[in-house]
């Protein structure tokens, strides 16, 4: 053989075992992060699980069942309301009005719904383990609105158990939701907790008897107890783990780059996640912080996953720090409620603030008390003002009727 064509068999040789040795290390490496990611989806499922004990309901003890199974019929039952014409009309309206609203007993089975699920001891969403199962959005938050204006309305009628127990119960149907723990559901729960929250105003609390105001006060301590102020992402990365080891093609999550990682989405889909999980357990390992603190953090992490080679990492990498604020914003407006509630019954308590560095503030203006958080706007929607409870207003009006 000519020393010339025996010089091009041993280059093309070379360059062949280059390219095998290459597949070969790509592929070891791919399996690698694989089995990690296996490895990190069996220990969050099991911590989740350990999440999934019962609860303590909002009133009462606890009763055998899943709070889903009554929720996601609620949720069927208010897809047949039409937000413009059934819904958003009556939000406005008067507790008076509300009392002989057209459609008022169509909405009872949904109430109904919501507040059988309130005392269940489970709160495990249904879904297949192969995919993603979310609350949504429209048909829960129209559950949740239409148990909110039967409370407003039995408040009026003086109904003032009934009410109470219809808030607590929507504010409940919201804290399953964030126990789930799927991100999308802990978003739809802290809404859902807001809109409850909101059909209390001052002016509500004066005129309450006082029964109502400790059974309103003992119900948001214990859901306060049970609504974390940071994000849990157990759950969610599980699902995302699930999702990337199950999709047949993982290119269209890779986000282009894959030449950095021997062109193999797979590998580099499963280091992506690698990355997120390990950036979750320093979040989740500093959840004692405060929020100025905790926002710090958030910003060094989110910034460590924007720099990476990864491209998937900037992709699969939600903003993290926009939807603990969101939990922090909520539980706050709901401290806010239960800090004006024990102020009307003169017993007022010192409750920290989710979105601050201390205590929720209290001053005085105008002869009220003025209860507002570091985190409020120039909306001014984490803000209560208290003002004195008129001894002629425990009284209900003769119109109402008991």
């Amino acid at each position: 053989m000519h020393a010339r064509t025996v010089r091009l068999f041993a280059v093309v040789a070379a360059a062949a075992l280059t390219a095998l040795i290459g597949v070969t290390t790509v592929g070891a490496r791919a399996e690698q992060a694989r089995d990690e990611m296996g490895r990190w989806r069996a220990q969050l499922r099991a911590r989740h699980a350990q999440k999934l004990s019962p609860r303590d309901p909002a009133w009462g003890a606890p009763v055998a069942g899943n709070a889903f199974t009554h929720y996601e019929h609620a949720a069927t039952l208010a897809d047949g309301f039409d937000d413009a014409a059934d819904v958003r009309p009556k939000l406005t309206a008067s507790d008076e009005a509300l009392c002989s609203a057209a459609g008022r007993a169509n909405w009872q089975p949904v109430v109904a719904a919501v507040l059988a699920g309130a005392p269940c001891e489970r709160c495990e969403f249904p879904r297949d383990d192969r995919v993603f199962g979310c609350a949504n959005l429209l048909t829960y938050r129209r559950a949740a609105n239409l148990t909110v204006l039967e409370a407003r309305a039995r408040r009026h009628e003086g109904r003032d158990s009934d009410a109470t127990r219809l808030t607590l119960a929507a504010m409940a149907m919201g804290a399953a939701c964030v126990d789930d723990g799927v991100l999308v559901n802990q978003m739809v729960g802290a809404a859902i907790v807001a809109i409850a929250v909101d059909a209390w105003t001052d002016r509500d609390l004066r005129s309450a008897p006082e029964a109502a105001l400790r059974a309103l006060r003992a119900g948001l301590q214990r859901l306060d107890d049970r609504l974390p102020a940071t994000l849990d992402l157990d759950a969610e990365l599980a699902q995302m783990a699930t999702a990337l080891l199950d999709v047949p093609d993982q290119r269209a999550w890779a986000g282009g780059g894959t030449w950095r990682y021997g062109f193999s989405a797979e590998w580099m889909c499963a280091d992506a996640f690698l990355a997120l999980a390990e950036a979750a357990e320093r979040l989740r390992a500093a959840d004692a912080l405060d929020w100025p603190r905790r926002q710090a953090l958030f910003d060094v992490e989110l910034e460590r996953l924007a720099t990476m080679t990864n491209t998937a990492a900037q992709v699969i990498a939600p903003h993290l720090d926009a939807c603990e604020h969101q939990l922090r914003w909520n539980l706050t407006h709901l401290r806010l409620l239960r800090q004006a509630v024990a102020r009307h019954l003169h017993e007022p308590e010192t409750l920290q603030d989710p979105l601050g560095a201390g205590p929720l503030r209290v001053t005085v203006e105008d002869g009220a008390y003025v209860l507002s958080s570091a985190g409020d706007d120039d909306r001014g929607q984490l803000r209560r003002e208290v003002r004195p409870r008129d001894q002629s207003t425990g009284a209900r009006s003769s119109r109402r009727k008991r």
